[in-house]
């Protein structure tokens, strides 16, 4: 408090709004905003939103306005670094709502009688230099300094009404009258100067200040938290209109000319009045002071409706509205900013209200003055994306006017090049948003479609407006489902630059790609291979592709551009190799430093390819840049060498084993057939990894009565819930999936192994973790089902194997994740319900996993079952998904309330199996502590199983569980509420409690929650808790590593943990 009072005497001896001298020096540097927030923020008050609105200026203001613009674009093409952000982002950055000191009311009362103390003579004062230009002798004269000092401490004064005039004092009662009456007699005296207009003008310049912006929202806002500003703006904008009122008929029509008897277009253009100069570029209008006068303006009487009904917010008033119509052409133009800040919002317009606009618009472009003008094509286009909602569905008429407008853009100025880059602009954003509501609108008017309109204007659009467009194109791929990317991506790829001599153009094309790469895992193949493709063709592009390739790293949370070669060097080489050399691939682009640094990362890649497609001297050259033999190089990447050539030529359909025949020959016969023995089980996941899951494998299988087991096993899987969508391609090399049982027929007989046979639980554990590892983030959940789709394959080959009680619990835990992606849930529903009910005997003996595994699967399920719809997922799939994930819910469940296992230790290890899973089965997607409820039932669960002998559930399944449940933690509104209500229960459940929070994915919430009983615990008791005062981890290292062998036994266990 009294740090709050220094403050605030501090600032009421600085600021002196009645001193001349301050006026003249300081008082314009003083935003009154910040100056009440300081003081508001002094009583503990939540501060106010500073509002920001552009004001007039000269050519500088343009040509900076310019260079802004332009910067993006113009620094990626040069390849400048990134440019520092400007100091008015810095300050908005730094600036914000920051954590508030709690006060007591007394402080907060003492506090705010001391603020009044201090202001309400600075307002009196004031008064006083009011009267004092009236006086006809010794009175001062009004001055634009007096003028701005005095109008700021009116809004100051406005800004802190609200935490004075609740004190009981006579200062408090007469604040607010006092304030008004300030302003009345300022706006009294500027309305009855002689010559007002410089007067107007800062009034207007001061108001512009506060005004927020003309959105539902915004202003619901502002009428709660500052009520008596508005008043304040609406007594400016009563003032404006009695100027108006009292302008001689003679005189000339200005920006303050907006009374009720506005002339119309055809009487304004009958009288001899000067018409505004209008600019016709949108940067010269955007600093037009006129533009900026009229605006504000507009702005204030839009505010004063409002402060006259404000139950009217939402709604465009009525008065206002009549008073835009009625402008002429060429102020209909300078209100530019206004007008579209309206029309962009969201109050409610009527068809009626949108359609007198949109025949304002079209008779303005149907003048020939206004052919090529850009502020009219700039202003009507962004009116009719703003009125998108009004007309898009609408039988009314302006449906029909804005049909015809968009016609004209589309068809008539866009391909006579009438349309300026800012106009195209324009253009493009609004096909973004036609995009979005209504995609076929330009077929439906017998024109191209929206996104081949959008792509020609990329394509033949100046650098500018082709780098807006760049920057949004990723959002076109959100309106589409994921399997039809790459249609779209062929149609974004043929609209961009490819003339090698146009250096620019090339850098802009590996800017698109780079940026769809950032975006969609779906596109991310193709992107990275055509960026790395164009600076192998044009060396001039390899600085652009390495600066875009770090980029994509950033946006993939990859260490490297590295490691984003490591993820498609099986593409990369399979693509480039089949045409180019070696020695031309651009490895600079990726951050090596040459290209045998690259080569090494990714040597087994390129021989296996090298080898299968028969390619000696490109092998030889390979070797020699690695510094190796062609022998050596295929004893230490042998499994995907082998691999290759051995599914190569498996799928040649013939008996020729032409690449083995190449790698056994280098090697020699007897060290191949140890290659063979040493990497069989590689070389079997090898075939896994490259063979396409989207082939009917149910159907080769059923062929042959060998692996009809498999068949079946996959009937059964898909009777249970399977998706029917067609996959994307996979990275190259891929072979077809009919072949695979002819690889590993091949590769058994180059052994003494049957097929029949070779399946071994340590096999499918180690292939399948295989096939799991190459699951990543950056690939995105398509490339997840491709894999989980293989791994369906591989539980259908391996039979009986996979239900065998490590390979039955390592496949449920890794397929878990799946269950809850949208693009994978329906088969990994189908391949779990499969596995647990045909391993049923293998988990009766096993119920702490079951448990464990049961708790994170029906916690992650039910968030799963809150989610929204994805717009890259089609309804109908989305809908298919849901039910078939509450179908597994129930089923699992029943299961689950069915089961028994003769494993149990104690009768008390069978009711907390039966309580833990019966409570996970109903949980929501919040946890919480409210007694009563199954999430608190199921957190007591958790913590009283830590506490027992003979636990249910391990410490990976316990911190998963909390992790799931206390993620997101609701804490019950009081005590009496809580599931650990008293003394007795903190003390019983502190230490468990406290012990729990070392889990990780806890919220704030709940170690708020955890804290509160751990403190209700030590109140109760006196005593802190052995768990705080251990530093030590050694009892619990020695707990899981005791006797002689302890160490080899913990790590077991530690193992075992993790899987």
């Amino acid at each position: 408090q009294s740090t709050s009072h220094h403050v605030i005497r501090w600032i009421f001896l600085r600021w002196k709004p009645a001193d001349m001298a301050f006026a003249s020096l300081h008082s314009a540097h003083v935003h009154p905003a910040e100056l009440a927030n300081l003081v508001r923020a002094c009583c503990g008050t939540e501060m106010l939103p500073i509002q920001s609105r552009p004001v007039s200026g000269s050519t500088i203001s343009q040509a900076w306005s310019a260079y802004q613009q332009t910067a993006p674009v113009t620094s990626f093409l040069l390849l400048l670094s990134s440019t520092a952000s400007t100091a008015k982002e810095d300050y908005r950055a730094s600036r914000g709502n920051s954590v508030v000191l709690a006060h007591d009311s007394t402080n907060i009362h003492a506090t705010q009688r001391l603020i009044l103390e201090l202001l309400f003579p600075k307002i009196e004062e004031l008064q006083e230099l009011c009267r004092s230009w009236g006086k006809r002798e010794g009175g001062s004269q009004l001055s634009l300094e007096k003028l701005q000092s005095l109008f700021s401490a009116c809004v100051v004064g406005t800004l802190l009404i609200p935490q004075l005039e609740q004190l009981n004092s006579r200062q408090s009662r007469d604040i607010e009258a006092a304030t008004f009456t300030l302003l009345d007699s300022t706006l009294d005296a500027v309305l009855g100067a002689p010559e007002n207009q410089a007067f107007f003008e800062l009034l207007l310049g001061e108001t512009s200040l506060h005004i927020p912006a003309l959105t539902t929202t915004e202003l619901g806002k502002f009428v709660l938290h500052c009520p008596y500003l508005l008043r304040l703006l609406s007594r400016c904008a009563v003032t404006l209109r009695q100027r108006s009122a009292r302008e001689p008929s003679g005189r000339n029509v200005d920006f303050m000319d907006l009374d009720d008897e506005f002339d119309s277009q055809e009487s304004g253009t009958s009288n001899s009045v000067k018409i505004p100069d209008v600019p016709r570029r949108s940067a010269a209008l955007q600093w037009n002071s006129e533009a900026f006068y009229l605006s504000t303006a507009l702005r204030l009487y839009f505010l004063e409706a409002i402060d006259k009904d404000r139950e009217k917010i939402g709604f465009v008033p009525e008065h206002f509205f009549q008073q835009l119509s009625s402008l002429s052409r060429q102020d209909f133009l300078l209100s530019t900013a206004v007008t579209s800040e309206v029309f962009n919002s969201d109050f409610t317009i009527k068809p009626d209200e949108a359609l007198v606009i949109v025949e304002k618009l079209g008779e303005m472009i149907g003048e020939t003055e206004y052919t090529c003008c850009e502020t009219v094509h700039s202003m009507s286009l962004s009116i009719i994306k703003g009125l998108l909602r009004v007309w898009s569905d609408s039988k009314h008429d302006v449906a029909t006017f804005v049909g015809d407008l968009y016609h004209y853009f589309v068809k008539a100025s866009l391909p006579k090049n009438s349309l300026s880059p800012r106009s195209q602009t324009a253009l493009a954003e609004l096909l973004f948003c036609l995009l979005r509501e209504d995609p076929q609108y330009g077929s439906s008017l017998g024109l191209a479609s929206c996104r081949t309109t959008l792509l020609s204007i990329l394509q033949q659009g100046s650098m500018t407006v082709k780098y807006f467009i760049a920057m949004r194109l990723p959002e076109i791929f959100a309106l589409y489902v994921l399997k039809t990317h790459d249609e779209v991506f062929l149609d974004v790829l043929e609209s961009l630059p490819t003339d090698p001599g146009q250096i620019e153009g090339i850098g802009f094309r590996i800017l698109v790609l780079s940026e769809l790469a950032c975006r969609w895992p779906t596109l991310l193949r193709r992107c990275t291979y055509h960026i790395f493709e164009t600076p192998g063709k044009i060396k001039q592009s390899s600085q652009y592709a390495t600066r875009c390739l770090a980029k994509v790293s950033t946006a993939l949370q990859l260490e490297s551009p590295k490691e984003l070669f490591k993820i498609f060097s099986p593409q990369l080489f399979y693509t480039w190799l089949d045409g180019d050399e070696l020695e031309e691939m651009p490895f600079e682009i990726f951050g090596f430093t040459s290209l045998e640094d690259m080569l090494k990362t990714a040597q087994s890649e390129a021989a296996a390819l090298m080898f299968m497609r028969g390619q000696e001297e490109s092998t030889a050259r390979l070797a020699q840049r690695l510094s190796i033999t062609p022998a050596t190089m295929i004893k230490q990447g042998f499994s995907k060498i082998a691999a290759y050539a051995m599914a190569h030529d498996t799928s040649a359909g013939n008996s020729i084993t032409a690449a083995e025949s190449r790698i056994r020959k280098t090697l020699g016969k007897e060290p191949y057939l140890d290659a063979i023995y040493a990497n069989f089980v590689d070389i079997i996941a090898v075939f896994f990894d490259v063979f396409d899951q989207e082939d009917p494998m149910d159907k080769y299988f059923g062929k042959d009565e060998n692996s009809a087991y498999a068949a079946i096993a996959m009937s059964e899987m898909k009777s249970f819930s399977h998706s029917d969508v067609t996959l994307p391609a996979n990275q190259q090399p891929m072979f077809k999936g009919k072949h695979l049982l002819r690889q590993l027929f091949h590769l058994c007989n180059r052994t003494e192994y049957e097929l029949q046979s070779i399946w071994t639980p340590a096999l499918v554990v180690c292939v399948a973790r295989r096939l799991f590892n190459t699951v990543h983030p950056a690939l995105g959940s398509l490339h997840a089902c491709s894999v989980l789709r293989k791994v369906r394959i591989l539980i259908c080959l391996a039979g009986p194997i996979a239900l065998d009680v490590y390979a039955l619990e390592m496949l449920l835990h890794s397929i878990r994740p799946f269950i809850v992606d949208s693009e994978c849930a329906d088969d990994a529903l189908g391949v779990t319900q499969y596995l647990i009910s045909k391993g049923d005997e293998h988990l009766e003996q096993s119920p702490s996993f079951l448990a464990g595994y049961a708790l994170s699967t029906l916690a992650s399920l039910r968030v799963f079952l809150e989610s929204s719809q994805s717009s890259t997922t089609q309804e109908s799939q989305f809908k298919a998904t849901m039910s078939k994930a509450q179908h597994f819910h129930a089923w699992f469940s029943n299961f689950l309330a069915q089961y028994d296992s003769p494993s149990f230790k104690s009768q008390d290890q069978k009711d907390s199996f039966k309580s833990i899973t019966q409570s996970a089965s109903n949980i929501r997607t919040s946890g919480n502590a409210e007694s009563g409820t199954h999430e608190s039932t199921l957190l007591l669960e958790i913590l009283k199983d830590d506490d027992r002998e003979q636990k249910l559930l391990n410490e990976a399944s316990r911190d998963l569980a909390l992790g799931l449940l206390c993620g997101d933690f609701v804490i019950p509104p009081s005590a009496r509420y809580d599931v650990i209500s008293d003394d007795e229960k903190a003390l019983h459940h502190g230490g468990l409690v406290l012990k729990s929070c070392k889990a990780q994915a806890l919220s704030n919430e709940y170690l708020a929650w955890a804290g509160r009983v751990v403190g209700r615990a030590f109140a109760a008791s006196g005593e802190i808790e052995p768990e705080l005062l251990r530093e030590s981890q050694l009892s619990s290292s020695l707990k899981l590593a005791p006797g002689a062998n302890g160490s080899e036994r913990g790590l077991f266990t530690l193992l075992q943990q993790l899987t």
